[in-house]
């Protein structure tokens, strides 16, 4: 059986964002950590328009922490480093 490689199914990010670098805002977009409570939800953020916004129904997956968490994002959301979607 051939190995196939995630890449070759889907399209991979690893995070470059700190949380020092948002404002939170209870209105905000998700911010999306390496935690396996809360869907990785830490808490909602103020837009950033340094940093990529990922679309509801995105899988992220924590590489540092809780390693290999994974979920289903339910709605946008920004990603801490050590996480991918």
């Amino acid at each position: 059986m051939k190995m196939i490689q995630v890449q070759d199914l889907f399209e991979v990010h690893k995070g470059k964002s700190y949380f020092k670098d948002f404002t939170e805002d209870a209105n905000g977009l998700n911010y999306i950590t390496t935690s396996e409570k809360n869907q990785g939800v830490k808490t909602k953020v103020r837009q950033n328009s340094n940093y990529k916004i990922f679309p509801a129904g995105t899988i992220t997956v924590a590489l540092q922490g809780s390693v290999m968490s994974s979920f289903v994002q339910l709605a946008d959301f920004y990603i801490q480093t050590h996480v991918a979607a």
